[in-house]
């Protein structure tokens, strides 16, 4: 805010200097504010003070005179010369008050130069002076020279620091008197407030000089000590209270008084029966004391010690941990309550974790820790329930799994505490891995058996063994072994360095050997310590500890080895493992050598099939034709419980019967389907010369109200010539050219794409849309009849559609097939023969 120079400046001596000035010098002088206001003056020409600051008009000129110089003196100018409106010569001077522009002194009504009469007459005239006596005030104005002024200007400058000066000395000494009386003010008001506080404070108070007389009690303090404050007041404390002499309290009053230090103390008086803390403050005055009567929070603490030491003894032989834990406002923890099972979970004592939470976070295992915390502030936050499983790293002990849940609650004072246990399920853990580590096995033999299962040759066999056989068991080697008469073939072989591949071992002298003669598996941990291994020929390789199976227990065929780096005792289940996986071997083996000893049939029983394949394409038909008459009979009964009944029917039997009316439709489309794709089966082949591109608008055609209601982007290439059955390629486009209306259901912006490409002698034809699309690892199942990646109520369908394609493209000597990408798109292709 800017200050005033009005608050400040003395008048009465400046009016003074100003006088003076005037009275030597011959001009006017006078104190202007910024906004225009005179706020002293001496000497004003009559032609001013009779005339121009008289008449409103030219009254209102002077103070536009004022106004412009008051604003050029506030641009940083000296002074500043200006003729007024009204005709005469004004200079202003700035006054500055700690760098703070306030106001101008002025100087002017003079002129430079011989005024122009008529001039002045005119002015008399428009504003209706007398002319006479105006002119008599004109000849009064000097007329002066510039370099006077400038000399007199020196002297105002001068004059302006004078004033700024003597302003400047009042103004400080204002408010150095305005902030002692701030000051004064503000001190007695916290000395009040502070009364007032210490009055209303919950704990006793009171203060002492130092002759120990009391100088202030508050009520509670003297209500704590039974007595008025008047009788204590101005009164020696150890003469109020002789019978605390030689007491802990008096011991800690001289303490606190000879030391200078602060003390807290709690005590029992006899005297008052009653429990006291204390917190004596020694000052240069004396002595500050502060007093609650902690009674019942001492009682509390007694009972609660009490329970304390009942809840141990009732939880001393369970070893699982009950607890209550707290967050403190501050963040930290601790846990007032622990049951004796703490030892167990976290290896320390209750009273360790009383007031300190560290010897559990020392315990918790670093790649579980943040997780915890983590989990801990969620339950604080939203007061729900912790329930957590966690490791803790106890030294001496080794890993130990702990489960955790509690449930939390918010005290008064903000702090949020959880009531709980804990338990130790490393037991569980374990079996629970061990069960995860046999599932993960399980599903590697079953991966490997159904492998073995369409295995055609014995490479085949050998390199499904050697891809699953190592993973299995987490070995370091293994070796496929056949029997040939008296000796063991090492056929294959996969390991971390070389062993026996190509080897021919006598059958009495090597541990497959062993293996088939016996007709049962083994396992051997240490290589050096079984006679039945021939040291010398494994002491060159890694092997420490292996195990074999025989590849078929009765008259074995050979037997499958696996070998380990380091000493290792494997399992029963797991030397299981290693013989169901060689009896699949066996199986495969055995498939094998029927596979190979069959291939002289493979035309008669192709020729068999062939004909089974009619007999199932008849019955299909057969099927699905007969099935009309029962739906057209549902469907009758159907529409008459309808019509007849539904007035009179139930909620739930309405509902039933949408769902009977749902069920046959869907079952018609079925039926409809299943007669198409046999009909294809059963249709032969009429080839002709036919236009592709024409086929393919006449489709478009009968699907052009979904394409524009759904403003379908859809572009088709220019199409060549084929040979084929007009009507089955027609049945192609349809299915095709529908499944992409239907599958680009959900996109905002649809779009259809039907191209064509020549390629080693065939037509490659394709449609491509960006509708939901499909897993590649699920394409082998889209041209099976029945076969849908999409339910029901995601995409109607029958799944008989792709299957009837695939079909008439075989019938065209072409093939079939689709790439996909979930929710990219999908595109299909089939190839025709040019020629």
């Amino acid at each position: 805010m800017k200050r005033s120079i009005k608050d400040y400046i003395d008048f009465e001596r400046v009016d003074a200097l100003l006088e003076g000035f005037q009275k030597s010098t011959g001009f006017v002088t006078a104190i202007v504010d910024l906004n225009g206001n005179i706020l002293s003056k001496s000497g004003w020409r009559r032609i001013c003070t009779e005339f121009h600051r008289v008449h409103p008009e030219t009254a209102k000129n002077c103070s536009l005179s004022d106004t412009i110089l008051a604003n050029k003196t506030a641009a940083g100018e000296k002074y500043y010369f200006y003729q007024c409106l009204n005709g005469l010569v004004d200079v202003a001077i700035p006054i500055i008050i700690k760098g703070e522009h306030l106001a101008n002194l002025f100087t002017g009504q003079f002129l430079l130069e011989k005024p122009d009469i008529s001039a002045f007459r005119e002015q008399a005239k428009k504003y209706g002076f007398d002319e006479e006596e105006y002119l008599s005030a004109l000849r009064d104005i000097p007329i002066v020279t510039k370099e006077k002024v400038l000399t007199i200007l020196e002297f105002l400058q001068l004059t302006t620091k004078l004033i700024s000066d003597m302003t400047l000395q009042k103004m400080e000494h204002a408010q150095l008197l305005e902030s002692e009386q701030k000051a004064l003010k503000e001190a007695n008001k916290a000395k009040e407030k502070l009364a007032q506080t210490l009055g209303r404070i919950s704990d006793g108070f009171g203060s002492l000089d130092h002759n120990w007389n009391y100088t202030f009690v508050n009520e509670k303090l003297a209500k704590n000590v039974g007595k008025k404050r008047e009788e204590l007041l101005g009164h020696n404390i150890w003469e109020v209270f002789p019978e605390a002499i030689g007491t802990p309290v008096h011991q800690a009053y001289l303490q606190a008084m000879e030391e200078q230090k602060s003390i807290d103390l709690e005590h029992f008086y006899p005297h008052f029966g009653r429990w006291f803390q204390h917190r004596f403050y020694p000052s240069s005055d004396g002595l500050s004391v502060f007093s609650r009567d902690i009674t019942k929070e001492k009682t509390a603490e007694a009972k609660t010690r009490e329970k304390d030491l009942q809840f141990r003894k009732l939880s001393a032989n369970v070893p699982d941990l009950i607890f209550q834990f707290t967050r403190k406002p501050d963040g930290s923890y601790y846990v007032p309550v622990a049951s004796e099972g703490i030892r167990n979970i976290f290896g320390c004592t209750p009273d360790e974790v009383t007031d300190n939470f560290d010897p559990i976070a020392k315990v918790l295992h670093p790649d579980d820790a943040e997780r915890i915390m983590a989990d801990i502030e969620y339950s604080a936050k939203h007061l729900s329930y912790f329930t957590c499983e966690f490791r803790v790293l106890i030294p001496g002990k080794p890993v130990q799994w702990i489960f955790s849940r509690s449930n939390p609650e918010r005290l008064p004072d903000g702090s949020i505490t959880w009531y709980g246990f804990n338990a130790n399920i490393t037991e569980r853990k374990e079996a629970e891995e061990k069960v995860q580590t046999l599932n993960q096995q399980l599903h590697l033999l079953v991966e490997a058996i159904q492998k073995l299962s369409i295995a055609s040759s014995m490479e085949d066999v050998m390199k499904t063994v050697r891809q699953y056989v190592r993973k299995l068991l987490n070995a370091d080697g293994f070796t496929f072994v056949l029997r040939e008469s008296d000796y063991c073939y090492y056929a294959d072989e996969e390991a971390i360095s070389p062993l026996f591949k190509g080897q021919r071992f006598p059958i009495n002298q090597c541990v497959s050997g062993w293996v088939m003669l016996n007709q049962q598996s083994l396992a051997i941990p240490d290589i050096y310590s079984d006679p039945r291994v021939p040291v010398e020929v494994y002491r060159p390789t890694f092997v420490k500890s292996m195990a074999m199976a025989p590849i078929r227990t009765i008259d074995p065929l050979g037997a499958i080895g696996i070998y380990w780096s380091i000493k290792y005792s494997p399992s029963p289940s797991e030397i299981q493992l290693l013989q169901t996986l060689a009896d699949a071997t066996a199986k495969a083996v055995e498939n094998v050598q029927l596979i190979e000893g069959l291939e002289s049939s493979i035309d008669e029983r192709t020729a068999q099939l062939k004909v089974a394949n009619k007999e199932l394409e008849a019955f299909s038909y057969s099927v699905s034709h007969d099935l009309r008459a029962p739906l057209r009979y549902i469907n009758g009964y159907v529409d008459l419980l309808n019509s007849r009944f539904r007035d009179n029917l139930p909620e739930k039997a309405l509902h039933y019967l949408e769902t009977i009316t749902d069920a046959a439709k869907q079952m018609g489309t079925l039926i409809d389907d299943l007669l198409q794709f046999s009909r294809t089966g059963r249709q032969e082949v009429h080839k002709a010369r036919l236009n592709m591109t024409a086929l393919i608008n006449e489709v478009l055609e009968k699907n052009k109200t979904d394409i524009e209601t759904r403003n379908i982007k859809v572009s088709v290439q220019e199409m060549p010539e084929v040979f084929g059955d007009y009507s089955l390629l027609k049945q192609v486009w349809i299915n095709l050219i529908e499944n992409a209306v239907k599958y680009t259901r959900l996109q905002k912006y649809p779009e259809i794409a039907i191209e064509f490409e020549k390629q080693k002698g065939n037509f490659i034809f394709s449609i491509r849309d960006n509708g939901v699309g499909f897993d590649m690892k699920y394409v082998h199942k889209l041209f099976g009849v029945f076969q849908r990646l999409h339910s029901q109520s995601e995409f109607e369908g029958t799944g008989i559609g792709l299957a009837n394609i695939q079909r008439i493209i075989q019938k065209h000597n072409g093939q079939v097939w689709a790439e996909g990408e979930p929710d990219k798109g999908a595109t299909f292709f089939f190839s025709l023969p040019q020629k």
